[in-house]
């Protein structure tokens, strides 16, 4: 506060914030994000990342903020999380305007980019561009600062460029995949693109002495699940394909919808599925089912929220 000595009052020049604590710049430190959730720990690390100094984060001091678990890796290692509803963080680069498709393209290819982000950001922008492509693209380069989760009236999504060992999907197809070509060796390829009917037949599974049924589901449910792979649903994006989450018989699921370009035949595809079944164990994320219709192939898992496959695998230790 200032003293008007004319008026003879306090004028008022910076308050604190009482109720919203987010409201205070930066409070999180680099790459911390902020949530106001009505609890005295505000401040969390995003799935990724952890505590620049855990000993004065415990305490409640965020200053240092949180830094990656694992370095990026420029290609098909690295993927983007999805963050709903949020203050984007300062320090954004504008790129133009394009479609979202080419706003992931531009991070995707620049090993500097941290996150990305597309909409109309601001009238005069959404104005000018209404004939064309009402979508602004914002690039982060470096740390995110002053970054709010569940901001009141925003309605902003940002995407966080991560190792894709913190989303789990990559690591497991990855190594099921290495392990059917050693074990079944080069087979020919096939180009079938002839659409099923609504349900494939069920995919017996043998393990051991014990044979299961793997669910198969019709492309058109996947489509209900996903609300017809809207952006809204996204999670993320990799080497084989964008994953999506999906509501199936009342349970919560990530849908990973392989892509078309590689070439995979329906019989390689359904002896790489049989496989991963049998791989299945408590500590990995559950295969569920697929879905097999045309050219489209779909891997149905658990939807595990939040969590780095390295939890599952070796605890908090």
């Amino acid at each position: 506060m200032t003293w008007r000595e004319e008026s003879r009052i306090w004028l008022t020049l910076w308050t604190a914030p009482n109720d919203v604590p987010c409201d205070v710049y930066g409070l999180c430190g680099p790459s911390g994000t902020c949530e106001n959730n009505g609890k005295p720990n505000v401040c969390k690390c995003l799935t990724g990342f952890q505590p620049k100094i855990q000993n004065e984060w415990n305490m409640g001091n965020w200053s240092n903020g949180c830094v990656r678990e694992k370095a990026m890796e420029c290609g098909e290692a690295d993927e983007f999380m999805k963050l709903v509803s949020v203050k984007l963080p300062d320090h954004s680069h504008a790129i133009g305007s394009m479609s979202p498709r080419d706003c992931e393209s531009r991070c995707q290819l620049n090993c500097s980019c941290t996150a990305y982000s597309y909409g109309n950001f601001s009238t005069a922008a959404a104005d000018s561009m209404a004939q064309e492509n009402p979508v602004e693209c914002l690039n982060w380069f470096g740390d995110f600062v002053d970054l709010v989760q569940n901001d009141s009236g925003r309605d902003k999504d940002i995407y966080i460029r991560i190792h894709d060992k913190n989303l789990g999907f990559c690591t497991i197809l990855s190594a099921c995949y290495i392990l059917w070509r050693r074990s079944l060796g080069k087979q020919e390829r096939q180009n079938e693109s002839s659409t099923t009917a609504d349900r494939v037949p069920q995919i017996t599974v043998s393990s051991g002495q014990n044979d299961k049924e793997l669910e198969t589901f019709s492309f058109k449910r996947i489509l209900d699940a996903t609300n017809n792979f809207s952006e809204e649903n996204k999670l993320g994006r990799g080497g084989f394909g964008p994953v999506y989450k999906g509501i199936l018989e009342n349970q919560e699921v990530a849908i990973k919808r392989l892509s078309k370009k590689s070439g995979q035949g329906t019989r390689e595809f359904m002896n790489e599925i049989k496989l991963i079944a049998k791989l299945q164990h408590t500590n990995l994320v559950r295969l569920l089912g697929c879905c097999i219709e045309g050219e489209e192939k779909i891997l149905v898992y658990e939807y595990l929220a939040n969590k780095s496959l390295d939890k599952f695998l070796f605890g908090n230790s």
